[in-house]
Parts: C-alpha cells; sequence; structure tokens
C-alpha cells in the first residue's frame, strides 16, 4: 500500500477547478492513502475557495500562505505531507485517470527520489504556428539525470521520496522569488545523491495562456531561465571566480554566434530566426548574471 500526499501551489488561477477535477477522476488500488495539500498562495484565498467546491474524496488540507512566492508556497506543502511520496502538480496542470497510480509504480520499479514526467502544452486555437511548433516554453526535460552538469527538471509533475526530502532537510529557496529556485532545490538533490529519473509514463498536460505565447513574453522567458540557470550553477560550483569568469565568457559568445545566426535565418521564417533569439536571451541571461547587471 503507498501513502501519497499530492500538493499544490497556487496563486487562485481559475484553472486550478480543471487541476481539481482532474484529481477527482483518479483511479488508483484499493487501499492506497491519498491526501491533497493546497498552499493557498492568493491574497484573497480563492485558491481556497476553489478547493472548497471541488469536493475530493480525499482529505484536503488548506494552507494560507498569501506570500506570493512559489518557493514559500512549496515549503508550505513539503512542511505538512504526510505521504511517502509526494506529487506536485502546477495549478495549470491536467492529469489524467492513472497519474498517481502510474507515477508511484514507476517510482518504486526504479527507486527513484526524485521522479520527473514530461509536461504536454494544451495550446488555444489561433496559436501561433511557431510556438506550436517550437513549443518555446517547454524545454526538452526527459533527460538523463546524470549527464555531467545538466541539471534537469521542474516541480511541476513531479514526485519526491519525502523520508529523502527530510533526511536531508531540503526546502526550497524563497530568494529566488518565482524563477530558478526549481533548478537550485534539484541541484542540492543530486548534490546528497539522489536517485533522479525521468519518465514519459506519467505526462500531464498544461493549458497555456494566450499571453504566455507572445514573441516578447517567450524571449523574457529564456532571459530569465538563462540568468537563473547561471545563479543555480554559481551558488553550488566550488570552483569559484575562474569557472564562474569561463561561463560568462562562453555564454557571451554563445550569445554572439546565436544572435548572428538568428539575423541570417530572418528571412527564412519565424521557425528558425526564433530558435536561435531564445538560445541569445538564454545566454544573454547567463551573461547578465555572472556580471550581476540587468
Amino acid at each position: 500500500m503507498a501513502h501519497v500526499t499530492v500538493a499544490i501551489a497556487s496563486c487562485g488561477r481559475n484553472s486550478l477547478a480543471d487541476t481539481l477535477a482532474s484529481l477527482h477522476r483518479q483511479i488508483t488500488p484499493e487501499g492506497w492513502q491519498i491526501d491533497l495539500v493546497v498552499a493557498d498562495d492568493s491574497f484573497d484565498r480563492s485558491a481556497a475557495r476553489l478547493v472548497s467546491r471541488a469536493h475530493l474524496p480525499w482529505p484536503v488540507q488548506v494552507i494560507n500562505v498569501a506570500s506570493r512566492n512559489v518557493a514559500v508556497a512549496r515549503n508550505a506543502c513539503l512542511d505538512v505531507a504526510a505521504g511517502e511520496f509526494i506529487a506536485f502538480i502546477d495549478d495549470d496542470e491536467i492529469a489524467g485517470p492513472h497519474w498517481i497510480t502510474t507515477f508511484v509504480n514507476e517510482a518504486i520499479r526504479t527507486n527513484a527520489d526524485c521522479l520527473f514526467a514530461p509536461v504536454e502544452p494544451r495550446y488555444a486555437p489561433g496559436t501561433p504556428a511557431w510556438v506550436v511548433h517550437l513549443n518555446p516554453l517547454f524545454p526538452e526535460e526527459v533527460r538523463s539525470a546524470t549527464q555531467g552538469n545538466v541539471i534537469i527538471g521542474r516541480t511541476g509533475n513531479s514526485l519526491l521520496r519525502r523520508s529523502f526530502i527530510e533526511r536531508n532537510k531540503l526546502r526550497f529557496d524563497a530568494s529566488f522569488g518565482g524563477g530558478g529556485e526549481d533548478l537550485h532545490f534539484f541541484a542540492l538533490c543530486r548534490k546528497y545523491n539522489a536517485v533522479m529519473v525521468t519518465t514519459d509514463v506519467a505526462a500531464v498536460q498544461e493549458t497555456v495562456a494566450p499571453h504566455r505565447t507572445a514573441l516578447c513574453y517567450v524571449l523574457r522567458a529564456c532571459f530569465s531561465r538563462g540568468k537563473g540557470y547561471a545563479r543555480v550553477m554559481a551558488m553550488t560550483d566550488q570552483q569559484g571566480f575562474a569557472r564562474g569568469a569561463r561561463m560568462a565568457l562562453a555564454s557571451f559568445l554563445k550569445m554572439l554566434v546565436c544572435s548572428f545566426l538568428a539575423c541570417v535565418a530572418l528571412p527564412l521564417g519565424q521557425f528558425r530566426w526564433v530558435r536561435f533569439a531564445g538560445s541569445a536571451a538564454s545566454n544573454l541571461g547567463k551573461v547578465a548574471y555572472l556580471m550581476r547587471v540587468g
């Protein structure tokens, strides 16, 4: 028998209702113990109101956080989670009916401390073709966790073994605010020799708001992703200034090359030049953090 705590850090978006509805449809083996923890990070208790209307068949605990800091909200979930496994799902994600069962069985099979599964975007009608083709907000995440210094994983659609988290006293760093806290958390997990596994059998779907498909939003997201990555590497790397200087130089050169290629590819259509522009923005973010500007 498994005991699973499903954890949601929510700022009270209306999409939470659909997430809760997908959890209501979960099919789990007889005898499994499931409970739900929702950290309400809104200022008006809107997440709590949405939870009260969901009528889930499990014990539900709502924690009033009101910090507008996703790291603080996720820590609130970790603080009260009672399950052997903690399944994080975002408040704009939709799970299939066997999501919990598949996730837990895969964690048991692989002996994973941290298990990651894909998030598949759901775009509204009329979304630009280049967005659908490139999926710029959803970089490839299903990859080996042991490839060099690659930091993988996002908290949305992840399964954590609580005993590992508690044994190593791991929490999200609230100083990151809303960008990079995932990278930092899972970098710490890897530092403590977590068994980190990826799977494609427990995917969820995420509804993408139309404003997130605008080019300026995509480029800002790439910039923030690069900046967060550089910050995490700087915080977890023991080689100090020399390594940071090498990374800054390499990122600067990559930014120049990608910017040039974006200009060259401009006449060939958005499919090509946006890919290079996104890479340039990501490397600019790394340079900005390492040089402490922007």
